[in-house]
């Protein structure tokens, strides 16, 4: 055992210098990307010169129309974005270019979730669609290989340019600014954008790693609940920025249109798990059942987006789900943010590193709801590019720290509990070893007074007989009769011993047999009735001999004891085998123990105590009301085998 131990410090002092490298590289590459935002900061940026917006509620409006109406001046400026949140309305974009030397530039649409786009340029007045794409559409049949919706656009030295972009993204939520570009300017841009997600995407890596390493080695389903929190954040947040249907199923559009619900379920769901698991809501807690009830809601936008239906047969019934969602999603924030504060009032340490974790999360997603429903509106710089990212990251590297100091914890109470294991076990050895020198003293003293006296009284007979020649033939006769019974006890007596030591039939037909024929012989006796109901041991080969004759012997202690204290008529013995556990129960109808008696504890009960403690089994001993005493006991099966 203190090897065992030695070996367990070892491991855990190994894991934690891993945990240490894995907090340094990732506090390194949360950093990074603040660096190269500075920097990028002061990078110039091209705007458009004019953006335009007409909202088309009935969807009629053909390019034509759109035409007629930006010459009769019904387009509206926006400025850095246009954010009308859940619509149910069509939205014709108008980019124009001003009159200058004749330039290629890139425009780029900021939303990477817009259902379709028809793309047009207009020239002498007449309007050529040049594109039609969106995310209903296959991913190549975007106009460049980009996340966002990009398009090439040309100035003109002749008028100025004039572009429409027809916006379908009825019945969900709305977002759009739009972006010029040079060709330089724009690769530069996503290279660096590139670079970021990619070093966020590179700490999520890490921290799963962690988390799986961790897992394995503990079986601590903690770690799989923060490893599938880590895991559906980062399907959510890459299927937000446009990366999952870039990257992972181009070809996909159908899913492409349901994965944000549905990880964005999957994100709550399994944050509460943790949360639960983390923070160590018990079920008696008040906040148990309802983070029970908000999860099993959850299932249901999860379960509505999942089966393959068309969902544009229901404009109005998705967009109800999808705004339901959102709230959804509010409300699990508040009910995290309540539990998290509760049980930071409770001194619960985990809950802290929760508390500032949730904080950073909460601010930024908060900032992200609020973006989607429309009630915030558009900025262009870092925090509206990446603060989602910022704030998920810092929010693991928390939590991760969080995780680091629990395991901290738990690997001071498993020494703990280690050297106290090593400690009653060899208290436990101690006791049975009293018990096993006071059972071999009993036998000594039996073979001792009994067998060693009764030999004297033979060997008094036999050697008389040598000594007086002149007795007759019928005193020696006597005199040897004597001694022939006298050596007949003395053949019995060892006979039982060894029988003590290793009953015949235990030894000869088994286990069940030698407590079945036990229980018979004790009633033949007429002294006491015994009923017994033996159950199970199908598979008897599979316990270990050793211990199956411990168990014999508590049987037989424990009806011995009956037959000698309780002055009872009848006994009931049940031994029965379940799936976990061995049950041995007795009771007696007769005056039953005491508890005084009891309290004081004799060698027999204390032994008896000392074996059931050497399998780490569970002992019971009261008096029942109506007379008598029950005696339970379980062991439990993998002690015994």
């Amino acid at each position: 055992m203190n090897a065992f131990i030695i070996f367990t410090l070892a491991n855990q002092s190994r894991m934690t210098s891993i945990i240490n490298h894995i907090f340094k590289v990732i506090c390194f590459l949360w950093l990074l990307p603040l660096y190269l935002s500075i920097n990028n900061c002061f990078a110039e940026q091209i705007k458009a010169n004019g953006t335009f917006i007409l909202e088309d509620q009935k969807h009629t409006m053909t390019v034509s129309d759109a035409l007629k109406a930006w010459e009769q001046h019904k387009f509206k400026a926006i400025g850095t974005g246009f954010n009308p949140g859940f619509t149910k309305s069509v939205f014709w974009l108008a980019v124009e270019l001003p009159k200058q030397s004749s330039k290629e530039y890139l425009l780029r649409v900021g939303n990477a979730h817009i259902n379709f786009i028809d793309f047009y340029r207009v020239n002498n007045n007449e309007a050529q669609l040049l594109n039609k794409t969106g995310d209903h559409f296959p991913f190549n049949s975007r106009p460049m290989n980009s996340r966002l919706f990009v398009f090439p656009v040309k100035s003109s030295t002749k008028s100025v340019s004039l572009y429409f972009l027809r916006i379908d993204k009825h019945h969900e939520s709305l977002q759009l600014s739009a972006e010029l570009f040079t060709k330089d300017r724009y690769y530069e841009t996503k290279a660096y954008e590139q670079i970021m997600s990619g070093i966020f995407f590179g700490i999520v890596l890490l921290i799963v790693l962690f988390c799986l390493f961790q897992f394995l080695m503990l079986r601590d389903l903690l770690y799989l609940y923060f490893l599938s929190f880590v895991l559906f954040t980062f399907l959510w947040l890459a299927a937000d920025k446009g990366y999952a249907y870039q990257f992972l199923w181009p070809d996909s559009p159908d899913f492409t249109s349901r994965t944000r619900p549905i990880f964005s379920s999957l994100l709550g769901i399994t944050a509460m798990m943790f949360l639960k698991s983390f923070l160590q809501i018990k079920k008696e807690n008040k906040f148990n059942n309802l983070l029970n009830l908000w999860m099993t809601i959850g299932f249901v936008p999860l379960i509505l987006f999942i089966i393959p239906i068309d969902y544009s047969l229901f404009p109005d019934f998705i967009m109800v789900v999808l705004v339901a969602h959102i709230i959804w999603s509010f409300l699990v924030i508040a009910i995290m943010l309540m539990v998290v504060i509760t049980e930071s009032l409770k001194k619960n340490p985990n809950a802290w590193f929760y508390f500032l974790s949730f904080v950073t999360l909460v601010i930024f997603s908060t900032t992200e709801l609020l973006i989607h429903s429309g009630s915030k509106p558009i900025y262009a710089n870092y925090f509206s590019q990446f603060g989602i990212q910022t704030g998920i990251a810092v929010q693991f590297l928390i939590l991760t720290f969080g995780l680091a100091y629990r395991f901290n914890v738990y690997r001071e109470e498993r020494m703990k509990l280690l050297v106290k294991i090593n400690d009653e076990q060899q208290n436990h050895s101690k006791r049975l070893r009293a018990v096993q020198e006071n059972e071999r003293q009993k036998i000594a003293e039996q073979l001792h007074d009994d067998v060693g006296a009764m030999l004297s009284v033979a060997s008094l007979h036999i050697s008389s007989v040598k000594e007086q020649r002149n007795e007759n033939h019928q005193q020696i006769q006597e005199r040897l009769g004597i001694a022939a019974d006298v050596l007949q006890q003395v053949s019995s007596t060892v006979r039982n011993l060894s029988h003590i030591l290793m009953p015949f039939n235990f030894e000869k037909h088994g286990f069940i047999s030698a407590v079945r024929s036990l229980v018979t012989t004790i009633s033949i006796s007429g002294k006491i009735q015994i009923e017994q109901v033996i159950i199970g041991f199908e598979e008897i080969e599979t316990y270990n001999k050793t211990a199956l004759l411990e168990i014999y012997r508590i049987i037989q202690e424990l009806l011995n004891n009956i037959l000698k204290h309780s002055e009872g008529k009848n006994a009931y013995l049940e031994l029965i085998e379940h799936e976990d556990v061995l049950l041995i129960l007795i009771e007696d109808n007769g005056k039953g123990i005491g508890k005084q008696k009891f309290e004081k504890r004799g060698k027999g009960i204390s032994n008896l105590f000392a074996k059931v403690a050497y399998f780490n089994g569970v002992i019971e001993i009261h008096d029942k009301a109506e007379g008598g005493t029950m005696i339970t006991i379980e062991l439990p099966k993998n002690k015994l085998k």
